[in-house]
């Protein structure tokens, strides 16, 4: 609603002054006007929004620690164990649709979002649950968010930068695989047999000029198949356990991919792709430490800049110790907000 409200302020949008009111707190005001709104010109969607934000405002947050409800196949997402660790802690219980009775604090997670789906989120709000969903997926960046308004934060697993405006919305990384992580520290480059490795289906929009760029590196360890002949996520990680670089080209549309966060997880050095006036992982991340090219031409150059300053192993800790720290932040942040 970011959009809508400066919208409004400048072109004299009749509900401009209620908007105005309602940014400087002077809540019974805006409600005042709203309302009046709502009686000249009917009952519209935002003078409906708006009233029930300002009535959430004055009302006290349901009790209670919040609840976890997985909606409409979310369990199945690739990173479900993920989002299930960093909700760890936080919530009290899980939850089934059927069983929600009062009103109570929800973390929903959610995905295939739709303009259906949305209808979901707004009868679950009027009827007085607190919402904190976790948007898990779309890649593409094709899914409908209409439901975000109907809810006091929303965790996405792809950063946009159409969002990145709004204090209701948050960047989740999409994380690992279930049964991916393991407990302690990662080995050192010197104990790792390959300087670099790849699996996956190299039939991908930049992974031909990837494995190109790459193979004038030798102690490389290649796994080249088809999507449904991948490598299992055991012998997948073990793979990245012997390897000090994961080179992380994009997928079929997003530069995102789980690759990079397991790579992260297997204490490699990433090395990630940003495309021209867009560094998607600066952008979502914030400064970090793995390598990022806009060619694969120049990855080459950076290993080997790497290796003849022996710095191979102080990069490789840095981008381990940075995500682990990450992480930790991370948790703080969503149960602060879910807890507040």
């Amino acid at each position: 609603m970011i959009g809508r409200d400066v919208l409004s302020i400048l072109t004299g949008d009749p509900l401009s002054p209620a908007i105005r009111a309602y940014q400087l707190g002077r809540l019974a005001e805006a409600r005042a006007l709203i309302e009046a709104q709502g009686r000249d010109a009917g009952m519209t969607g935002t003078v409906e929004f708006y009233l029930r934000q300002i009535a959430r405002r004055l009302s006290p947050l349901p009790p209670g620690r919040p609840v976890v409800l997985w909606r409409e196949g979310a369990r199945a997402v690739g990173n479900a164990g993920w989002i299930g660790d960093v909700l760890r802690g936080i919530a009290a219980a899980e939850c089934a649709e059927s069983e929600l009775a009062e009103p109570s604090r929800l973390i929903v997670i959610d995905h295939l979002l739709s303009p259906e789906k949305q209808l979901w989120y707004r009868e679950a709000y009027l009827a007085g649950h607190d919402i904190m969903l976790v948007h898990a997926g779309n890649d593409a960046m094709d899914e409908d968010c209409g439901a975000y308004r109907w809810c006091r934060h929303v965790f996405r697993t792809h950063w946009s930068p159409l969002l990145v405006g709004s204090a209701q919305v948050h960047f989740l990384p999409r994380g690992v695989p279930d049964g991916f992580a393991h407990p302690g520290d990662a080995k050192p480059a010197g104990a790792r047999r390959y300087l670099w490795g790849f699996a996956g289906d190299p039939d991908r929009p930049t992974r031909p000029a990837m494995l190109a760029a790459m193979a004038s590196l030798s102690l490389a360890i290649r796994h080249l198949t088809p999507e449904q002949d991948a490598l299992p996520a055991g012998a997948y990680r073990a793979m990245l356990d012997d390897c000090v670089v994961a080179p992380c080209p994009s997928g079929a549309a997003a530069l995102d991919t789980a690759r990079v966060y397991e790579a992260l997880e297997a204490g490699c050095i990433p090395i990630v792709e940003r495309r021209e006036g867009f560094d998607y992982f600066r952008e979502a991340l914030g400064r970090h430490p793995m390598l990022t090219v806009a060619d694969w031409a120049d990855a080459p150059r950076l290993i080997a800049e790497l290796r003849k300053s022996g710095k191979l192993e102080t990069k490789r800790a840095q981008c381990h110790g940075w995500w682990r720290h990450y992480k930790g932040n991370m948790a703080a942040r969503v149960t602060a907000l879910a807890m507040g």
